[in-house]
């Protein structure tokens, strides 16, 4: 109940209540702290992300954040860029190159384009999800404190170097945040 109430709110600011018949999956998973949103309508939250949450901002940060994903689109750039990989892969596999300069490739493409462009992605949808729960009337300070509990579970030792990751770092996040602040200020005091 408590995610489908927050999740409803969010989706009503998003505009997207109508285009989708959405759904609500809660996995149990204690241990997984994580939660998506796929086109289509469906929202996923695995159990292990809700004492994270703590809050109604803290979970309108999250499914924002995951709404977000949804509204630009993310799912079909990725698919998009992973096609045009393959046909590149597959033109230099063509030409002969060696298996050294094949992997040598291989990790230059993956470090070089698909994680910075992941990383771009989750901070696209921090943005959106930040504004979506202010116009949700959630208050949007709580998305630092819920990327503050968030750090302080994961420790830096238990995260790669942000380079080598798919996600920006929670301090590069909570920095973000701060600094759209006032936009979503804006919306959470008219969020019409």
């Amino acid at each position: 109940a408590w995610v489908k109430r927050v999740t409803e709110r969010v989706i009503w600011a998003s505009g997207l209540g109508n285009k989708y018949r959405w759904e609500y999956m809660i996995i149990n998973a204690p241990k997984t702290v994580n939660a998506a949103a796929i086109a289509g309508g469906r929202i996923i939250v695995y159990t292990g992300i809700l004492p994270v949450a703590q809050s109604d901002a803290g979970l309108a940060t999250i499914i924002g954040h995951e709404v977000g994903h949804v509204m630009a689109h993310h799912t079909a750039e990725r698919i998009s860029q992973y096609g045009l990989v393959n046909i590149a892969g597959a033109v230099a596999g063509a030409a002969g190159l060696s298996d050294l300069t094949m992997a040598a490739l291989g990790l230059g493409v993956q470090v070089g384009v698909l994680l910075p462009y992941s990383r771009s992605n989750e901070g696209e949808a921090d943005h959106i999800g930040l504004l979506l729960m202010a116009k949700s009337g959630y208050d949007p300070r709580e998305s630092v404190v819920l990327w503050q509990r968030m750090s302080r579970g994961t420790g830096e030792a238990g995260r790669p170097p942000e380079f080598l990751s798919t996600h920006p770092n929670p301090e590069t996040r909570i920095a973000d945040l701060q600094r759209w602040m006032p936009q979503a200020w804006q919306y959470y005091q008219s969020p019409s």
